[in-house]
């Protein structure tokens, strides 16, 4: 019923407001439930252009362009749109996590370290910013930096076994073995309860 509901107030929206962002927005969430990912990048391109100051719309476009586009460079413009979604919203950890996944895809580890920071800054507790930096130091070889980012994720998300997963390997890295055996333990418990249902 919701379903039905929000599609014909999309319908609606699109009647009434035809050439406003939000109208292209619907259509690019359209497209791209479709899998008509050109179609999604082009409506969302259409509404930053009828109003940029709609927060998210930067964010959601170059999530398309990043993930989707065929362009050589829309990795380029996914990190123009990620900044100017920062401006608008600038203290969004998510899209600074987006601008670090990037740079660290194009071979940019230190401005993908950068960027990850900040994104700690405005929220300490953001454990996949924590684990993806701490993955980022790990292939640099700053292993013990690492560790001590990635540590305070234990307390945040003592539930994620991915965590104790990513402490047991650094510990072990660092040779300190009971450290890593009670994080592989823990991992291995998180693991069989998920398993279980539970």
């Amino acid at each position: 019923m919701y379903g039905k509901l929000s599609s014909s107030l999309y319908l609606r929206l699109v009647e009434i407001a035809p050439h406003s962002a939000r109208a292209y927005q619907v259509l690019g969430d359209a497209a791209a439930s479709d899998g008509r990912w050109n179609d999604a990048i082009a409506a969302y391109r259409k509404a930053v252009q009828v109003d940029p100051s709609i927060p998210d719309l930067h964010f959601h476009l170059a999530m398309l362009l990043a993930q989707y586009s065929s362009e050589p460079d829309a990795w380029k413009e996914a990190l123009e749109e990620l900044s100017k979604d920062l401006t608008i919203a600038p203290r969004n950890p998510a899209a600074e996590y987006e601008i670090a996944l990037i740079w660290q895809k194009h071979d940019q580890p230190d401005e993908a370290i950068s960027v990850l920071r900040q994104a700690l800054i405005f929220d300490p507790s953001f454990v996949e910013g924590r684990m993806a930096l701490a993955r980022i130091l790990s292939e640099q070889n700053r292993k013990q930096e690492a560790l001590e980012v990635l540590e305070p994720a234990r307390k945040t998300a003592p539930d994620n076994p991915s965590v104790h997963y990513m402490l047991a390997r650094l510990y072990m890295q660092l040779s300190q073995t009971s450290a890593a055996k009670i994080e592989q333990e823990a991992f291995e418990r998180l693991q069989r309860k998920e398993k279980s249902g539970q």
